[in-house]
């Protein structure tokens, strides 16, 4: 956010913002990336009010939900290791923030990103007047509880108060229209699925941390090995703890019909 900076810079001064700076420019780039990806895959998530039932629709929004909680999940814990390395790398050792500050910064590029697949369902169904302020208040919000957040926490503080700001309106805000409008359910339901999802993340980012802990050697080489290490573990436990959901089964037999077409439409071609 850019309150971050402005605090950053008044508190703490010029080289914590050129910090995080460089934090931000990489976060910024990868989650703009991220949702370009989750944009293309719900792509279709407009017709779905017009031409689907509404327990068809929370199916594939459960669906949608999952998908964009592993993905986020699983880039925000990549990122979380292979980012000290590449700023030491790039910048200097100087410009590398502590590990705490690191994992803050990566959380909220997470919960950033899971709003995503909300936002997408919700404007799609023609929602989005209802979170009209939202932007204002989580602004108003975020500066508040990091003022406070900086009291306690010294410079991490402005981070954690970004993370709380995000956990205190739009994330409940954003949704709260979806179901209360639109699937005619308690919201609730929602936060069941997510903190389910965020649990299964919070046991792969664990691992993932503790396993690239063990990866030393030049920079380069600490780089690729604990991307490569996180993505496997991550992505492998993701599949493990969720495969037995219907959300799993629903995104598989998606995936499943999309090689399927391109398989067919690559034997028509080659027939013609």
């Amino acid at each position: 956010m850019f309150t971050d900076t402005l605090l950053l810079s008044g508190y703490f001064g010029l080289l914590s913002m050129a910090r995080y700076a460089n934090y931000s420019l990489i976060i910024t780039s990868v989650r703009q990336l991220m949702e370009k990806i989750v944009n293309g895959i719900m792509g279709s998530v407009g017709n779905l009010g017009v031409t689907t039932d509404r327990d068809k629709v929370e199916d594939i929004f459960n669906a949608s939900l999952m998908l964009t909680c592993v993905l986020y999940g699983i880039v925000s814990i990549a990122l979380f290791v292979v980012i000290g390395p590449f700023i030491e790398m790039s910048f200097g050792q100087v410009y590398v923030f502590p590990v705490d500050i690191t994992l803050v910064l990566c959380i909220n590029l997470y919960f950033k990103g899971v709003r995503t697949v909300t936002n997408v369902f919700r404007n799609s169904l023609g929602l989005f007047s209802q979170a009209r302020y939202m932007g204002f208040i989580e602004a108003a919000v975020n500066v508040v509880y990091s003022i406070a957040a900086i009291a306690l926490f010294d410079e991490i503080g402005i981070f954690i108060g970004t993370t709380l700001s995000m956990l205190t309106v739009p994330i409940w805000m954003e949704p709260w229209a979806l179901y209360r409008d639109y699937f005619g359910k308690k919201l609730w339901n929602y936060f069941l699925r997510l903190g389910g999802y965020t649990l299964v993340i919070a046991v792969c980012w664990t691992a993932s941390s503790v396993a690239c802990s063990f990866i030393g050697g030049p920079l380069p080489v600490q780089f690729i090995l604990k991307g490569i290490v996180s993505v496997v573990i991550s992505g492998g436990l993701s599949t493990l703890f969720l495969r037995p959901t219907k959300e799993f089964k629903i995104i598989w037999s998606s995936l499943l019909s999309v090689i399927k077409k391109r398989a067919d439409s690559k034997t028509k071609l080659k027939e013609n």
